[in-house]
């Protein structure tokens, strides 16, 4: 298999990532608003846990986008 046919499917993990990415720092921030803005749920180990873990799957969701970019330039650089 040609490594050029693996860059259309490193492109679409590209993508994909990226739209996880989005989609867990609009639910990271729409969270912490809800958390600073009212006291028992600021006050709740629940709400924190689950700040913490989307926190947790932005970091990991980053470094894999890092990660198919790195794949990617070193596909194109090795060409």
């Amino acid at each position: 298999m040609s490594w050029r046919r693996s860059l259309p499917h490193l492109d679409q993990a590209q993508i994909a990532t990226q739209k996880a990415i989005d989609d867990l720092e609009k639910a990271f921030e729409e969270l912490r608003v809800f958390v600073e803005g009212n006291k028992s749920a600021e006050s709740n180990p629940v709400r924190q846990q689950h700040l913490e873990s989307i926190g947790k799957r932005l970091v990991n969701a980053r470094a894999e986008k890092a990660e198919i970019l790195r794949l990617i330039e070193e596909l194109e650089r090795n060409a």
